[in-house]
Protein backbone atom coordinates (compact mmCIF):
# COMPACT_ATOMS: atom_id res chain seq x y z
CA UNK A 1 0.00 0.00 0.00
CA UNK A 2 1.29 3.39 -0.99
CA UNK A 3 2.19 5.63 1.64
CA UNK A 4 0.17 8.86 2.17
CA UNK A 5 -0.69 11.03 5.27
CA UNK A 6 -3.10 8.88 6.36
CA UNK A 7 -0.48 5.85 6.15
CA UNK A 8 1.13 7.39 9.25
CA UNK A 9 -1.67 6.82 11.31
CA UNK A 10 -2.70 3.38 10.14
CA UNK A 11 -2.52 0.48 6.90
CA UNK A 12 -4.37 -1.66 5.85
CA UNK A 13 -3.09 -5.38 4.89
CA UNK A 14 -5.54 -8.31 4.27
CA UNK A 15 -4.22 -11.26 7.15
CA UNK A 16 -2.97 -14.44 5.31
CA UNK A 17 -2.19 -15.92 8.57
CA UNK A 18 -5.56 -16.54 9.77
CA UNK A 19 -7.72 -18.56 7.78
CA UNK A 20 -10.60 -16.96 6.50
CA UNK A 21 -12.79 -20.24 6.67
CA UNK A 22 -12.67 -20.11 10.27
CA UNK A 23 -13.76 -17.07 11.22
CA UNK A 24 -17.90 -15.79 11.40
CA UNK A 25 -18.87 -12.54 11.86
CA UNK A 26 -22.17 -13.95 13.38
CA UNK A 27 -20.98 -16.13 16.14
CA UNK A 28 -24.31 -15.40 17.88
CA UNK A 29 -26.64 -16.84 15.49
CA UNK A 30 -25.84 -20.60 17.06
CA UNK A 31 -28.72 -20.18 19.91
CA UNK A 32 -31.17 -19.91 17.29
CA UNK A 33 -30.14 -22.64 15.55
CA UNK A 34 -30.18 -24.33 18.94
CA UNK A 35 -34.00 -22.93 19.35
CA UNK A 36 -35.10 -24.19 15.68
CA UNK A 37 -33.68 -27.49 16.56
CA UNK A 38 -35.08 -28.32 19.82
CA UNK A 39 -38.72 -26.83 18.30
CA UNK A 40 -38.66 -29.25 15.09
CA UNK A 41 -39.09 -25.87 13.11
CA UNK A 42 -36.95 -27.43 9.72
CA UNK A 43 -38.81 -31.09 9.33
CA UNK A 44 -42.51 -28.76 9.61
CA UNK A 45 -41.35 -26.65 6.95
CA UNK A 46 -39.93 -29.69 4.72
CA UNK A 47 -43.90 -31.12 5.48
CA UNK A 48 -45.97 -28.43 4.56
CA UNK A 49 -43.98 -26.33 2.24
CA UNK A 50 -43.59 -26.77 -1.78
CA UNK A 51 -40.88 -29.68 -2.29
CA UNK A 52 -37.08 -29.97 -3.67
CA UNK A 53 -36.63 -27.43 -6.29
CA UNK A 54 -33.77 -26.29 -8.84
CA UNK A 55 -30.78 -28.50 -7.79
CA UNK A 56 -32.60 -30.79 -5.18
CA UNK A 57 -32.64 -28.01 -2.21
CA UNK A 58 -35.16 -28.51 0.47
CA UNK A 59 -37.96 -25.98 1.80
CA UNK A 60 -36.15 -25.78 5.01
CA UNK A 61 -32.78 -24.79 3.52
CA UNK A 62 -34.62 -21.80 2.11
CA UNK A 63 -36.40 -21.01 5.36
CA UNK A 64 -33.47 -21.27 7.31
CA UNK A 65 -31.53 -19.23 5.28
CA UNK A 66 -34.10 -16.45 4.98
CA UNK A 67 -34.54 -16.64 8.59
CA UNK A 68 -30.95 -16.01 9.21
CA UNK A 69 -30.72 -13.11 6.82
CA UNK A 70 -33.33 -11.48 8.85
CA UNK A 71 -31.69 -12.28 12.12
CA UNK A 72 -28.09 -10.74 10.95
CA UNK A 73 -29.86 -7.71 10.03
CA UNK A 74 -30.48 -8.53 6.13
CA UNK A 75 -33.54 -6.94 4.25
CA UNK A 76 -33.11 -8.43 0.79
CA UNK A 77 -32.57 -11.64 -1.39
CA UNK A 78 -29.21 -10.23 -2.46
CA UNK A 79 -28.35 -9.81 1.17
CA UNK A 80 -27.87 -13.82 1.57
CA UNK A 81 -24.83 -13.63 -0.99
CA UNK A 82 -22.82 -11.67 2.12
CA UNK A 83 -23.90 -13.87 4.65
CA UNK A 84 -23.26 -17.40 2.13
CA UNK A 85 -19.14 -16.40 2.29
CA UNK A 86 -19.40 -16.41 6.24
CA UNK A 87 -17.70 -19.14 8.08
CA UNK A 88 -20.29 -18.97 10.96
CA UNK A 89 -23.62 -19.04 8.72
CA UNK A 90 -22.11 -21.72 6.50
CA UNK A 91 -22.21 -24.22 9.78
CA UNK A 92 -25.91 -22.59 10.61
CA UNK A 93 -26.71 -24.25 6.90
CA UNK A 94 -24.63 -27.41 7.25
CA UNK A 95 -26.21 -28.31 11.33
CA UNK A 96 -29.60 -27.61 9.34
CA UNK A 97 -29.12 -29.91 6.21
CA UNK A 98 -27.88 -32.38 8.62
CA UNK A 99 -30.78 -32.61 10.90
CA UNK A 100 -33.27 -33.09 8.06
CA UNK A 101 -30.70 -36.02 5.91
CA UNK A 102 -29.53 -33.55 3.59
CA UNK A 103 -25.97 -33.16 1.92
CA UNK A 104 -24.01 -30.09 0.68
CA UNK A 105 -24.89 -29.70 -2.89
CA UNK A 106 -22.02 -30.69 -5.15
CA UNK A 107 -22.46 -29.43 -8.82
CA UNK A 108 -20.64 -30.63 -12.38
CA UNK A 109 -19.14 -27.55 -12.29
CA UNK A 110 -17.30 -28.08 -9.18
CA UNK A 111 -17.41 -26.85 -5.89
CA UNK A 112 -20.03 -27.38 -3.20
CA UNK A 113 -22.47 -25.18 -1.37
CA UNK A 114 -24.74 -25.38 1.49
CA UNK A 115 -26.59 -22.41 0.53
CA UNK A 116 -29.44 -21.95 -2.31
CA UNK A 117 -28.14 -19.25 -4.56
CA UNK A 118 -29.83 -16.00 -5.20
CA UNK A 119 -31.81 -17.12 -8.25
CA UNK A 120 -32.65 -20.70 -6.76
CA UNK A 121 -34.29 -18.30 -3.80
CA UNK A 122 -36.11 -16.46 -6.26
CA UNK A 123 -37.77 -19.11 -7.90
CA UNK A 124 -38.50 -21.09 -4.79
CA UNK A 125 -40.71 -17.55 -3.90
CA UNK A 126 -42.40 -17.59 -7.07
CA UNK A 127 -44.42 -21.02 -5.55
CA UNK A 128 -46.52 -18.65 -3.31
CA UNK A 129 -47.42 -16.32 -5.85
CA UNK A 130 -51.36 -17.37 -7.10
CA UNK A 131 -51.42 -15.62 -10.87
CA UNK A 132 -55.56 -17.00 -11.05
CA UNK A 133 -56.40 -14.44 -7.83
CA UNK A 134 -53.41 -11.75 -8.95
CA UNK A 135 -56.02 -10.38 -11.64
CA UNK A 136 -58.78 -9.56 -9.68
CA UNK A 137 -56.99 -7.01 -7.18
CA UNK A 138 -57.41 -3.31 -8.65
CA UNK A 139 -59.32 -0.12 -7.22
CA UNK A 140 -62.72 -0.05 -6.52
CA UNK A 141 -63.08 -2.50 -3.69
CA UNK A 142 -61.13 -4.19 -1.00
CA UNK A 143 -59.85 -7.71 -2.13
CA UNK A 144 -57.51 -9.97 -0.56
CA UNK A 145 -56.19 -12.45 -3.00
CA UNK A 146 -56.77 -16.31 -1.81
CA UNK A 147 -53.68 -17.58 -0.76
CA UNK A 148 -52.76 -21.01 -2.55
CA UNK A 149 -51.30 -23.91 -1.25
CA UNK A 150 -47.95 -23.20 -0.33
CA UNK A 151 -48.79 -19.68 1.31
CA UNK A 152 -51.17 -21.37 3.45
CA UNK A 153 -48.91 -24.19 4.19
CA UNK A 154 -46.16 -21.27 5.54
CA UNK A 155 -48.80 -19.85 7.82
CA UNK A 156 -49.29 -23.22 9.03
CA UNK A 157 -45.28 -23.72 9.65
CA UNK A 158 -46.26 -20.30 11.69
CA UNK A 159 -48.98 -21.76 13.67
CA UNK A 160 -47.21 -25.05 14.50
CA UNK A 161 -44.19 -23.39 15.87
CA UNK A 162 -46.16 -21.41 18.19
CA UNK A 163 -48.13 -24.79 19.38
CA UNK A 164 -44.42 -26.20 20.56
CA UNK A 165 -43.39 -23.02 21.44
CA UNK A 166 -46.93 -22.79 24.00
CA UNK A 167 -45.96 -26.40 25.03
CA UNK A 168 -42.54 -25.15 25.65
CA UNK A 169 -43.72 -22.48 27.82
CA UNK A 170 -46.19 -24.77 29.63
CA UNK A 171 -43.17 -27.20 30.48
CA UNK A 172 -41.81 -24.29 32.46
CA UNK A 173 -43.51 -23.91 36.02
CA UNK A 174 -43.27 -20.49 36.10
CA UNK A 175 -44.63 -19.86 32.96
CA UNK A 176 -47.67 -21.74 32.34
CA UNK A 177 -49.17 -19.76 29.47
CA UNK A 178 -53.57 -20.10 30.60
CA UNK A 179 -54.34 -17.03 29.40
CA UNK A 180 -54.47 -14.95 26.19
CA UNK A 181 -54.28 -11.50 25.61
CA UNK A 182 -54.77 -10.56 21.73
CA UNK A 183 -54.24 -7.63 20.23
CA UNK A 184 -54.87 -6.65 16.40
CA UNK A 185 -53.63 -4.27 14.48
CA UNK A 186 -52.62 -3.18 11.11
CA UNK A 187 -50.04 -1.32 9.50
CA UNK A 188 -48.48 -0.17 6.18
CA UNK A 189 -45.69 -1.28 4.47
CA UNK A 190 -44.58 2.32 1.99
CA UNK A 191 -43.80 0.53 -1.80
CA UNK A 192 -42.40 1.94 -4.92
CA UNK A 193 -43.72 -1.58 -6.27
CA UNK A 194 -45.48 -0.56 -9.66
CA UNK A 195 -48.17 -2.98 -8.36
CA UNK A 196 -48.93 -1.50 -5.30
CA UNK A 197 -52.06 0.10 -4.55
CA UNK A 198 -52.68 3.83 -2.92
CA UNK A 199 -53.49 3.75 0.90
CA UNK A 200 -55.88 6.24 2.06
CA UNK A 201 -52.84 8.27 3.73
CA UNK A 202 -51.68 8.97 -0.04
CA UNK A 203 -49.02 7.06 -0.59
CA UNK A 204 -48.19 3.55 -2.27
CA UNK A 205 -48.40 0.39 -0.05
CA UNK A 206 -49.10 -2.92 1.14
CA UNK A 207 -50.35 -3.24 4.24
CA UNK A 208 -50.10 -6.21 6.84
CA UNK A 209 -52.97 -7.43 9.77
CA UNK A 210 -51.01 -9.04 12.59
CA UNK A 211 -53.19 -10.86 15.90
CA UNK A 212 -50.53 -10.86 18.43
CA UNK A 213 -50.32 -13.18 21.44
CA UNK A 214 -49.43 -10.65 24.32
CA UNK A 215 -48.52 -13.56 27.15
CA UNK A 216 -46.04 -15.17 24.36
CA UNK A 217 -44.40 -12.21 22.65
CA UNK A 218 -45.56 -13.90 19.37
CA UNK A 219 -47.85 -13.06 16.32
CA UNK A 220 -50.69 -16.19 15.63
CA UNK A 221 -52.23 -14.58 12.78
CA UNK A 222 -51.20 -12.66 9.95
CA UNK A 223 -52.42 -11.61 6.67
CA UNK A 224 -50.60 -9.06 3.55
CA UNK A 225 -53.10 -6.78 1.91
CA UNK A 226 -53.27 -4.41 -0.93
CA UNK A 227 -52.93 -0.58 0.26
CA UNK A 228 -56.58 0.31 -0.55
CA UNK A 229 -57.62 -2.17 1.61
CA UNK A 230 -58.78 -0.25 5.05
CA UNK A 231 -57.72 -1.68 8.21
CA UNK A 232 -60.58 -2.84 9.74
CA UNK A 233 -61.45 -5.17 6.85
CA UNK A 234 -61.29 -8.76 7.77
CA UNK A 235 -60.83 -7.98 11.49
CA UNK A 236 -63.82 -10.17 12.88
CA UNK A 237 -62.49 -13.43 10.72
CA UNK A 238 -58.79 -12.55 11.72
CA UNK A 239 -60.10 -12.60 15.68
CA UNK A 240 -62.22 -15.61 14.77
CA UNK A 241 -59.72 -17.98 13.58
CA UNK A 242 -57.03 -17.08 16.10
CA UNK A 243 -59.78 -17.48 19.15
CA UNK A 244 -60.77 -20.79 17.51
CA UNK A 245 -57.56 -22.08 17.36
CA UNK A 246 -56.48 -21.13 21.54
CA UNK A 247 -59.62 -22.78 22.10
CA UNK A 248 -59.29 -26.37 20.34
CA UNK A 249 -55.78 -27.20 19.80
CA UNK A 250 -54.05 -25.28 22.74
CA UNK A 251 -56.97 -25.19 25.29
CA UNK A 252 -56.80 -22.10 26.25
CA UNK A 253 -60.30 -20.10 27.55
CA UNK A 254 -59.50 -17.12 28.73
CA UNK A 255 -59.27 -15.00 26.02
CA UNK A 256 -59.18 -11.13 25.88
CA UNK A 257 -59.30 -8.75 23.54
CA UNK A 258 -58.01 -5.13 23.45
CA UNK A 259 -57.74 -2.91 19.99
CA UNK A 260 -57.92 1.12 18.61
CA UNK A 261 -60.79 2.42 16.68
CA UNK A 262 -60.49 -0.01 13.34
CA UNK A 263 -61.79 -2.81 15.49
CA UNK A 264 -65.24 -1.24 16.44
CA UNK A 265 -67.12 -3.31 14.35
CA UNK A 266 -70.70 -4.32 15.15
CA UNK A 267 -69.41 -7.80 13.97
CA UNK A 268 -66.67 -7.94 15.98
CA UNK A 269 -68.78 -6.88 18.97
CA UNK A 270 -70.67 -9.52 18.80
CA UNK A 271 -68.62 -12.09 17.69
CA UNK A 272 -66.53 -11.51 20.89
CA UNK A 273 -69.51 -10.67 23.60
CA UNK A 274 -71.57 -13.66 22.15
CA UNK A 275 -68.62 -16.70 21.70
CA UNK A 276 -69.40 -20.06 22.68
CA UNK A 277 -67.40 -22.92 24.01
CA UNK A 278 -68.83 -26.51 23.30
CA UNK A 279 -72.36 -24.95 23.26
CA UNK A 280 -72.07 -22.87 25.94
CA UNK A 281 -71.59 -18.99 26.41
CA UNK A 282 -67.91 -18.06 26.90
CA UNK A 283 -68.02 -14.45 26.43
CA UNK A 284 -64.22 -12.81 25.59
CA UNK A 285 -63.45 -9.50 27.25
CA UNK A 286 -62.38 -6.60 25.35
CA UNK A 287 -61.54 -3.25 25.52
CA UNK A 288 -61.61 -1.40 21.84
CA UNK A 289 -61.52 1.90 20.67
CA UNK A 290 -64.76 3.36 19.68
CA UNK A 291 -65.46 5.43 17.33
CA UNK A 292 -68.16 8.40 18.81
CA UNK A 293 -70.74 9.50 17.22
CA UNK A 294 -72.55 12.85 17.18
CA UNK A 295 -75.21 11.73 19.77
CA UNK A 296 -71.83 9.65 21.55
CA UNK A 297 -70.31 13.29 21.63
CA UNK A 298 -73.17 14.98 23.01
CA UNK A 299 -73.55 12.11 26.33
CA UNK A 300 -69.79 13.09 27.01
CA UNK A 301 -70.51 16.74 26.94
CA UNK A 302 -73.35 16.14 30.05
CA UNK A 303 -70.83 13.99 32.30
CA UNK A 304 -70.38 16.31 35.58
CA UNK A 305 -66.95 17.16 36.35
CA UNK A 306 -67.48 15.58 39.53
CA UNK A 307 -67.25 12.13 37.87
CA UNK A 308 -63.62 12.63 36.26
CA UNK A 309 -60.89 11.18 38.41
CA UNK A 310 -57.07 11.76 37.35
CA UNK A 311 -55.30 8.76 35.41
CA UNK A 312 -52.87 8.89 38.14
CA UNK A 313 -50.36 11.05 40.61
CA UNK A 314 -46.84 11.27 38.37
CA UNK A 315 -46.67 14.46 35.67
CA UNK A 316 -47.16 11.82 32.78
CA UNK A 317 -50.83 10.86 34.16
CA UNK A 318 -52.10 13.58 36.17
CA UNK A 319 -52.75 15.25 32.95
CA UNK A 320 -55.36 12.48 31.94
CA UNK A 321 -58.86 11.78 33.31
CA UNK A 322 -61.27 9.50 32.91
CA UNK A 323 -64.78 8.92 33.43
CA UNK A 324 -67.57 6.60 32.33
CA UNK A 325 -70.34 7.47 29.85
CA UNK A 326 -74.21 6.44 30.66
CA UNK A 327 -74.51 5.11 26.68
CA UNK A 328 -76.20 2.62 24.05
CA UNK A 329 -75.99 2.72 19.99
CA UNK A 330 -78.95 1.57 18.36
CA UNK A 331 -76.81 -1.54 17.08
CA UNK A 332 -75.44 -2.64 20.51
CA UNK A 333 -78.37 -2.84 21.95
CA UNK A 334 -79.73 -5.29 19.24
CA UNK A 335 -76.99 -7.27 20.50
CA UNK A 336 -77.83 -10.35 22.51
CA UNK A 337 -74.58 -9.70 25.80
CA UNK A 338 -75.13 -6.57 28.72
CA UNK A 339 -74.83 -3.67 27.70
CA UNK A 340 -71.51 -2.82 27.12
CA UNK A 341 -69.15 -0.20 28.96
CA UNK A 342 -67.98 3.47 27.57
CA UNK A 343 -65.33 4.67 28.72
CA UNK A 344 -63.63 8.37 28.17
CA UNK A 345 -60.23 9.54 28.60
CA UNK A 346 -59.53 13.51 28.33
CA UNK A 347 -56.74 15.39 28.42
CA UNK A 348 -56.58 19.53 27.99
CA UNK A 349 -55.33 21.12 25.19
CA UNK A 350 -52.80 23.83 25.63
CA UNK A 351 -53.73 24.80 22.11
CA UNK A 352 -57.31 24.62 21.77
CA UNK A 353 -58.65 22.66 19.01
CA UNK A 354 -56.20 22.28 15.78
CA UNK A 355 -57.19 22.28 12.60
CA UNK A 356 -58.37 18.96 11.35
CA UNK A 357 -58.74 17.46 15.26
CA UNK A 358 -62.41 19.27 15.47
CA UNK A 359 -65.70 16.80 15.73
CA UNK A 360 -67.45 16.02 12.17
CA UNK A 361 -70.94 16.05 11.95
CA UNK A 362 -71.30 12.37 11.75
CA UNK A 363 -68.64 10.68 13.53
CA UNK A 364 -64.94 10.62 14.19
CA UNK A 365 -62.14 8.16 14.61
CA UNK A 366 -59.83 7.01 17.79
CA UNK A 367 -59.15 10.46 18.47
CA UNK A 368 -60.61 14.21 18.39
CA UNK A 369 -60.53 17.38 19.83
CA UNK A 370 -64.34 18.77 20.87
CA UNK A 371 -65.36 21.52 23.69
CA UNK A 372 -66.45 20.09 27.16
CA UNK A 373 -67.90 23.70 29.04
CA UNK A 374 -66.12 25.72 27.31
CA UNK A 375 -63.09 24.17 27.09
CA UNK A 376 -61.46 22.31 24.53
CA UNK A 377 -59.84 18.33 25.04
CA UNK A 378 -58.29 15.34 23.66
CA UNK A 379 -60.85 12.79 23.55
CA UNK A 380 -60.38 9.31 23.38
CA UNK A 381 -63.19 6.16 23.97
CA UNK A 382 -63.29 3.12 24.64
CA UNK A 383 -65.96 -0.17 24.71
CA UNK A 384 -65.33 -2.72 26.88
CA UNK A 385 -67.32 -5.98 28.36
CA UNK A 386 -64.79 -6.06 31.53
CA UNK A 387 -66.83 -6.12 34.53
CA UNK A 388 -65.48 -5.49 38.03
CA UNK A 389 -62.43 -3.27 37.03
CA UNK A 390 -62.72 0.47 37.01
CA UNK A 391 -62.57 2.88 34.31
CA UNK A 392 -59.35 3.96 34.80
CA UNK A 393 -57.75 0.11 35.39
CA UNK A 394 -59.48 -0.55 31.71
CA UNK A 395 -57.77 2.95 30.08
CA UNK A 396 -54.29 1.29 31.46
CA UNK A 397 -54.99 -1.96 30.94
CA UNK A 398 -55.67 -1.08 26.98
CA UNK A 399 -53.12 1.56 26.56
CA UNK A 400 -50.56 -1.50 27.49
CA UNK A 401 -50.99 -2.56 23.84
CA UNK A 402 -49.52 0.50 22.40
CA UNK A 403 -45.95 -0.68 23.66
CA UNK A 404 -46.46 -4.05 22.61
CA UNK A 405 -48.87 -5.05 19.55
CA UNK A 406 -48.08 -2.01 17.88
CA UNK A 407 -44.43 -2.21 18.28
CA UNK A 408 -44.38 -5.20 16.53
CA UNK A 409 -44.92 -3.47 13.39
CA UNK A 410 -42.04 -1.36 14.02
CA UNK A 411 -39.78 -4.72 14.46
CA UNK A 412 -41.02 -6.45 11.46
CA UNK A 413 -39.97 -3.50 8.99
CA UNK A 414 -37.05 -1.55 10.92
CA UNK A 415 -35.67 -4.23 12.63
CA UNK A 416 -36.38 -7.13 10.42
CA UNK A 417 -37.26 -7.55 6.16
CA UNK A 418 -40.68 -6.72 6.57
CA UNK A 419 -40.26 -3.02 5.30
CA UNK A 420 -38.39 -4.42 2.08
CA UNK A 421 -40.66 -6.56 -0.04
CA UNK A 422 -38.87 -8.13 -2.50
CA UNK A 423 -41.09 -8.20 -6.12
CA UNK A 424 -43.88 -6.77 -7.87
CA UNK A 425 -46.06 -10.33 -7.40
CA UNK A 426 -48.42 -10.32 -4.53
CA UNK A 427 -48.11 -14.22 -3.36
CA UNK A 428 -44.10 -13.61 -3.37
CA UNK A 429 -44.03 -10.78 -1.18
CA UNK A 430 -47.08 -12.05 1.06
CA UNK A 431 -44.59 -14.83 1.62
CA UNK A 432 -41.55 -12.61 2.12
CA UNK A 433 -43.74 -11.06 5.49
CA UNK A 434 -45.19 -14.56 6.82
CA UNK A 435 -41.17 -15.23 7.14
CA UNK A 436 -40.41 -11.84 8.56
CA UNK A 437 -43.21 -13.30 11.11
CA UNK A 438 -41.56 -16.29 11.71
CA UNK A 439 -38.42 -14.77 12.51
CA UNK A 440 -39.90 -12.47 14.77
CA UNK A 441 -41.32 -15.29 16.65
CA UNK A 442 -38.29 -17.38 16.60
CA UNK A 443 -36.53 -14.41 18.85
CA UNK A 444 -39.83 -14.13 20.84
CA UNK A 445 -39.68 -17.58 21.73
CA UNK A 446 -36.03 -17.51 22.71
CA UNK A 447 -36.50 -14.28 24.73
CA UNK A 448 -39.36 -15.96 26.60
CA UNK A 449 -36.97 -19.11 27.62
CA UNK A 450 -33.42 -18.29 27.69
CA UNK A 451 -32.35 -15.15 26.66
CA UNK A 452 -30.60 -12.97 29.77
CA UNK A 453 -32.70 -10.68 31.58
CA UNK A 454 -30.55 -7.41 30.63
CA UNK A 455 -31.37 -8.70 27.33
CA UNK A 456 -35.27 -8.92 27.02
CA UNK A 457 -37.25 -6.29 25.67
CA UNK A 458 -34.59 -5.15 23.59
CA UNK A 459 -34.80 -4.31 19.94
CA UNK A 460 -32.55 -6.03 17.35
CA UNK A 461 -30.16 -3.14 16.79
CA UNK A 462 -29.10 -3.41 20.22
CA UNK A 463 -29.51 -7.48 20.43
CA UNK A 464 -26.97 -7.60 17.28
CA UNK A 465 -24.33 -5.57 19.05
CA UNK A 466 -24.22 -7.86 22.32
CA UNK A 467 -25.25 -11.14 20.42
CA UNK A 468 -25.77 -12.02 17.33
CA UNK A 469 -23.04 -10.06 15.18
CA UNK A 470 -20.21 -11.33 17.38
CA UNK A 471 -16.68 -12.05 16.12
CA UNK A 472 -15.73 -15.98 16.65
CA UNK A 473 -13.63 -18.95 15.31
CA UNK A 474 -14.75 -22.26 14.32
CA UNK A 475 -12.19 -24.86 15.44
CA UNK A 476 -13.03 -28.81 14.01
CA UNK A 477 -11.74 -30.83 17.04
CA UNK A 478 -12.52 -34.60 17.70
CA UNK A 479 -15.14 -34.44 14.78
CA UNK A 480 -16.63 -31.57 16.48
CA UNK A 481 -17.00 -27.94 15.48
CA UNK A 482 -16.04 -25.61 18.39
CA UNK A 483 -17.00 -22.29 18.36
CA UNK A 484 -14.73 -20.10 20.39
CA UNK A 485 -15.77 -16.41 21.11
CA UNK A 486 -12.89 -13.09 21.27
CA UNK A 487 -15.26 -11.65 23.74
CA UNK A 488 -16.07 -12.98 26.82
CA UNK A 489 -19.06 -10.74 27.50
CA UNK A 490 -20.58 -12.43 24.33
CA UNK A 491 -19.46 -16.53 25.38
CA UNK A 492 -21.18 -15.76 28.65
CA UNK A 493 -24.56 -14.65 27.03
CA UNK A 494 -24.20 -17.93 24.60
CA UNK A 495 -23.09 -20.19 27.25
CA UNK A 496 -26.42 -18.95 29.63
CA UNK A 497 -28.95 -19.48 26.90
CA UNK A 498 -27.47 -22.88 26.31
CA UNK A 499 -27.76 -23.96 29.52
CA UNK A 500 -31.17 -22.55 29.60
CA UNK A 501 -32.46 -24.36 26.44
CA UNK A 502 -30.74 -27.39 27.40
CA UNK A 503 -33.60 -28.06 30.43
CA UNK A 504 -36.24 -27.86 27.41
CA UNK A 505 -34.24 -30.62 25.01
CA UNK A 506 -34.68 -34.16 25.25
CA UNK A 507 -30.84 -34.84 24.45
CA UNK A 508 -27.73 -33.45 25.55
CA UNK A 509 -25.47 -31.38 22.94
CA UNK A 510 -27.83 -29.66 20.31
CA UNK A 511 -25.17 -28.51 17.84
CA UNK A 512 -21.46 -27.81 18.23
CA UNK A 513 -19.62 -26.43 21.72
CA UNK A 514 -19.18 -22.75 22.80
CA UNK A 515 -15.86 -22.17 24.39
CA UNK A 516 -13.06 -19.39 24.60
Amino acid sequence: MAKTRLSLYSSYYPDTRVDSAAVTNYGGIFPYLDLMLLTGLSKSADDLLPGSHLNGWRPSQYLSALLAMNLTGGDCVDDLAKLESDAGIELYMSVISHSIGADSKRFRRGGDRSFPSLTSMREWLENYHNDEEDGKRGYGSAFIPSPNDALRGLREVNRRFASVAHDLMQKRGDRCVSRATLEIDATFVETQKRDALRCYKKFDAYSGLTVRWNETGMVIWEELRDGNVPPSYRNAEALEESIRWLNEKRGVKDIWVRSDSAAHQADVLRTLSEWKMAGEACPVKFAIGYVKSREFREAVQKVPNGEWTSMGEDRACSRYEVAEVTYVSNKEALMKAPPFRHIVVRRACEQGTLPGLGAREDESGDEETMEIRGRSYHIHAIVSNIEGWSAREIAEWRNERCGHGEAVHSILKSDLAGGQLPSNRFGVNAAWWSIVVLAHNLHALLEMLALPTNLVGSRFKRLRFHLINVPARLVLHSRRCMVRYFQPAAWRIVRDIRIALEAFSPSKGLIASASM
